[in-house]
């Protein structure tokens, strides 16, 4: 058995502005409950069931930040070691760079695209469950099964009781009306690289000139782009899709359970 710490100092957080704040949702459950729209007994099961969550919320948010802020700087620094194209010796008609330092920062960039699909991913599920968690303690629970606007039937809950979190978010990217284009894009390739392969990384050459990259993510090592699967790569600056789907996913939920409360 582990001997308990004797002393110990704590790194602090205070959380500044978030994609999804619970504290405007206690705020407004507060207002419900003193108006007699929420029980003394509903109000007390949602804080003691979601207090923690929220706070796990919060430090979600930040690495999420954290993770998307190392990955730009890791390109851009990655960028600034690339030299000039028209140097380069061509093998095979495509250019080939390589040495220890961008080595090292090809590493630290792909280190740092793969804590960004994880973090999307694991916020995205806390998000779900939180306001799934919400809904039911506010006596306002979706159906177990859901009518998408493209036709799917999703199975929300499954016979056990169990959320089924990626069908909860493609019905609240539908009732909230926000596209979920990026959602099915960072679901396909977290999927696989998470489970099934790892990522390659390619320098795409915009010919201008002075020059500017773009940074390609494959799923297998690519020298005739012309003949590839378009699945089996994508530009990191699609990325960024997904950065903006996520806050206004995370946006419209607030407002939503906000307004059900103030409603």
């Amino acid at each position: 058995m582990k001997n308990a710490p004797k002393a110990v100092i704590y790194i602090n957080f205070l959380a500044g502005q978030l994609l999804f704040d619970p504290r405007h949702i206690w705020s407004a459950l507060i207002r419900a409950r003193d108006s007699g729209k929420v029980s003394q007994a509903a109000f007390d099961q949602i804080h003691t069931d979601l207090d923690q969550m929220a706070i796990y919320l919060g430090h979600r948010d930040y690495m999420l930040r954290a993770a998307v802020k190392q990955l730009k700087l890791s390109l851009t620094t990655l960028a600034d070691l690339i030299p000039e194209p028209w140097s380069l010796p061509s093998q095979h008609g495509y250019g080939v760079v390589g040495n220890a330092q961008i080595f090292a920062e090809r590493d630290r960039a792909l280190l740092a695209f793969d804590s960004a699909l994880f973090e999307f991913r694991s916020y995205l599920e806390l998000l779900a469950t939180f306001i799934y968690r919400f809904l039911v303690g506010a006596g306002n629970p979706p159906i177990s099964k859901v009518k998408h606007s493209s036709g799917d039937e999703l199975e929300v809950v499954n016979k056990q009781g169990k959320l089924k979190t990626h069908n909860f978010l493609r019905h609240l990217c539908d009732e909230l009306s926000c596209t979920e284009d990026w959602y099915v894009f960072l679901s396909k390739h977290r999927n696989f690289f998470t489970h099934n392969g790892a990522p390659n990384v390619a320098i795409e050459d915009l010919l201008v000139r002075p020059p500017d990259f773009e940074f390609l993510i494959m799923r297998t090592n690519i020298h005739k782009f012309e003949h590839a699967d378009p699945s089996d790569y994508f530009r990191l600056s699609e990325l960024q899709g997904v950065v903006d789907g996520v806050r206004t996913l995370a946006g419209a939920a607030e407002e939503k359970l906000v307004a059900l409360l103030d409603g």
